[in-house]
């Protein structure tokens, strides 16, 4: 055999071996791209204050008498001028003429309670808390030494334990209009199948001398944990976790300790590689049960099942609804507008949801109940959902937008 046919064959040859690598990498790139998002909790306050309740008010100082020796803070639900023109909840201070020394005062928000499931009952390999803020302050902090600051946590209602920091007491400034920001959480530090809330404190801290009114709005608010499926480096399918670090514009990192978890119920594996703080990553193992409980179900479709409103056109309502994207399967669904929860005011639609998809619901108001339901800015809503074996029925009440 001559040299150049053996070169030819030994260049055939090494760009064979070449193409072959290439289409592994992108096999693996392909498999690694994969993602199943789940919305644990998302307040966008289209159409009221959406189950958001205010604590009472923290002063620093035994000496502070509202709206006197500091400022005076109120929580309120403003129904527009948010992301978008929607509503949005606000923290506020009063103006005032502060007679004492420089003295903190705080106002609190706290989201209703819902449960965190992780990814459909399995270990998220990313959670984030992401919301949306407005300032308002440039009178208060143009005063040398005043100063305002927001922070942001998840509290446990389930098992009682210090609350986890999103965001610690980070700054606010004078004046900025709507920013989005978004917080990654470590998944260690959060516990499948306990109920949560979000806690928002908003800070003033006020020198003694006359301080202007400003405010500190908030949108958007949204908990979400999301699984890639193909990526082996970030995640094992059993076993325990190691904990990551989590947080980034606004405050601090927060870390944890691998802790054992379970993916759904089921019997989960020992082996595997380290985590980068000492966890141990799941190797093998047998998966979890992959459905929702009831109690679990019926959250999702409490927080997740329904549009926050619905459009009223010639007797007739629109309303949409949804399947959540954490729910394994589809959802049959049916809905239908009520005076009360014993007496129907439209007549009752039947769909199949894809996990993640929505339908909008066309049902007919009936005679009887045409009155109230134009004059009502607000119409309760009966959700019956099935999701394999389980059933469950939520009530809402959205609001009703006139076409």
């Amino acid at each position: 055999m001559s040299t150049a046919l053996r070169s030819r064959i030994r260049r055939a040859c090494l760009l064979g071996c070449v193409s072959g690598a290439a289409l592994l990498v992108l096999a693996v790139g392909g498999a690694s791209a994969a993602t199943t998002v789940s919305v644990a909790m998302d307040s966008a306050f289209d159409g009221g204050a959406e189950g958001w309740t205010t604590a009472a008010n923290e002063q620093s100082s035994p000496l502070c008498i509202e709206g006197l020796t500091c400022p005076k803070v109120t929580d309120e639900y403003q129904a527009a001028g948010g992301v978008g023109g929607s509503g949005y909840i606000e923290t506020k201070e009063a103006g005032l003429l502060a007679l004492g020394a420089v003295v903190e005062s705080t106002g609190t928000w706290e989201s209703p309670a819902f449960t965190y499931l992780g990814v459909a009952g399995q270990r998220p390999t990313k959670v984030e808390l992401s919301l949306a803020r407005r300032a308002q302050l440039t009178d208060l902090l143009g005063l040398a030494g005043a100063g305002a600051t927001y922070t942001v946590e998840l509290v446990d209602q389930t098992t009682p334990s210090a609350p986890v920091v999103v965001t610690n007491r980070a700054p606010l400034a004078a004046v900025e209009e709507w920013k989005r920001t978004s917080t990654a959480i470590s998944p260690t530090l959060l516990t499948k199948g306990d109920s949560y809330k979000v806690r928002i404190r908003t800070s003033f801290v006020a020198p003694a001398t006359a301080v202007p009114a400003g405010g500190v709005g908030y949108d958007d608010v949204k908990l979400t944990a999301s699984r890639e499926e193909g990526d082996e480096a970030s995640k094992g399918p059993g076993g325990s976790e190691g904990s990551g670090s989590g947080g980034n514009t606004d405050g601090p990192k927060g870390a944890g300790g691998g802790g054992a978890t379970s993916a759904g119920g089921g019997a989960e594996g020992s082996s595997g590689s380290a985590g980068p703080n000492g966890g141990a990553k799941g190797g093998s193992g047998a998966p979890g049960a992959r459905g929702l409980s009831t109690a679990q179900l019926r959250t999702a479709i409490a927080s997740q099942g329904l549009a926050a409103t619905a459009s009223l056109r010639h007797g007739r309502l629109i309303i949409t609804g949804r399947c959540p994207k954490g729910v394994r399967g589809a959802c049959t669904v049916r809905v239908r507008g009520m005076l009360s929860r014993r007496q129907a005011a439209t007549s009752s639609r039947r769909a199949k949801i894809g996990a993640g998809g929505r339908h909008s619901f066309v049902v007919a108001v009936r005679p009887q109940a045409r009155a109230r339901v134009r004059q009502q800015r607000r119409v309760l809503v009966e959700e019956r959902v099935r999701v394999g074996k389980e059933r469950v029925t939520v009530y809402k009440r959205v609001r009703v937008v006139r076409g």
